[in-house]
């Protein structure tokens, strides 16, 4: 049902005024077919059951289970029961994929052709058990804790007796707006206060909360704060939660320009009518779409950004224009 929707609004979009009814550009017919596709979102997803978590992991998945840690990361730190879901992978693999295994591992097993499997992998959904280390891993958030020379208890302490500064009020403020379980609140509060001790230029920007209660879902509250680090530092461009969001207002110019580019009936009925976009865009990509999208598509996405970076947020917005 849902796809048959997103093929009509599509047409709706896309079509062309000058052809007859029914038909379609063929730039048109490529976004209604493959409108995931297009945005380099899942290129082997069943198009009808788009990002869905709790399916099982896909082939390639299994695989990487395996391999692709043992190539890139140092797993000292992984828990012993993840190691274990590891090796329930590979066995899984051996079982019901025969001979998969044994052509992947003819492959030339070069960084480049890991990384693209791995983003293979990471698109068509990391398992919900595994998703707490991938995020980690991925984000680099492991690399920004071993280069720290303060550690997260010493921030949260330091964090806690700043709790009079503009920031921390602000986040007092904000923990009961977050929508979160109570029991996570604590947690929260500790992850936004310690960040903004060790970044003080940024200190707290609404919408950090929302997209920190995601992250304590699947990560410990330590993980969840060197993500954040690396998030806000490394995988998003600079200035995005400044006080003057210059790297966020770019990106929105982008946008609008990729919605001209892709979706044009849309960019010119926003024109027609003097819609402004911007506060609507603006939630989308401060809150990384974890409270615009249903819980499992948003974390999907947010897989999404912290592997690849904030591209994985335009294309993210561009299937939801066109769906529109």
């Amino acid at each position: 049902m849902a796809c048959q929707e997103l093929k009509r609004e599509s047409y709706k979009i896309t079509g062309d005024p000058k052809k007859p009814d029914g038909a379609v550009p063929s730039s048109a017919r490529r976004l209604v077919t493959t409108s995931i596709d297009q945005f380099d979102f899942s290129q082997d997803e069943d198009f009808k059951k788009p990002m869905i978590t709790i399916a099982a992991p896909c082939p390639t998945f299994y695989i990487l289970a395996e391999e692709v840690p043992g190539l890139l990361w140092s797993l000292e730190d992984v828990p012993a029961s993840v190691l274990i879901g590891f090796e329930r992978w590979r066995r899984a693999a051996e079982g019901e994929h025969h001979g998969i295994r044994h052509r992947i591992k003819s492959m030339l097993f070069t960084r480049q052709s890991v990384q693209d499997r791995l983003t293979s992998a990471v698109r068509s959904g990391i398992p919900p058990n595994l998703r707490g280390t991938m995020w980690f891993l991925c984000s680099g958030g492991l690399s920004k804790r071993r280069s720290s020379k303060e550690s997260y208890a010493s921030l949260v302490q330091e964090g806690h007796r700043c709790k009079d500064s503009t920031a921390g009020r602000t986040i007092a403020n904000d923990l009961p707006r977050t929508g979160c379980d109570e029991s996570l609140l604590p947690s929260l509060e500790n992850v936004l206060l310690a960040y903004a001790v060790r970044n003080k230029e940024i200190g707290y920007c609404q919408s950090m909360n929302f997209v920190v209660a995601t992250m304590l879902m699947y990560c410990s509250e330590e993980q969840s704060f060197w993500i954040l680090c690396s998030l806000v530092e490394d995988v998003l461009p600079e200035g995005y939660y400044t006080e003057t969001l210059s790297g966020l207002r770019a990106d929105l110019h982008l946008f609008n320009w990729c919605v001209q580019q892709f979706v044009p009936q849309l960019g010119q009925h926003f024109d027609q009518n003097c819609i402004d976009v911007a506060p609507i865009l603006m939630n989308w990509f401060m809150c990384l779409f974890v409270n615009t999208l249903p819980t499992e598509h948003a974390h999907r996405v947010l897989d999404c950004v912290l592997h690849e970076g904030h591209k994985a947020l335009f294309r993210t917005g561009l299937c939801a224009a066109a769906a529109r």
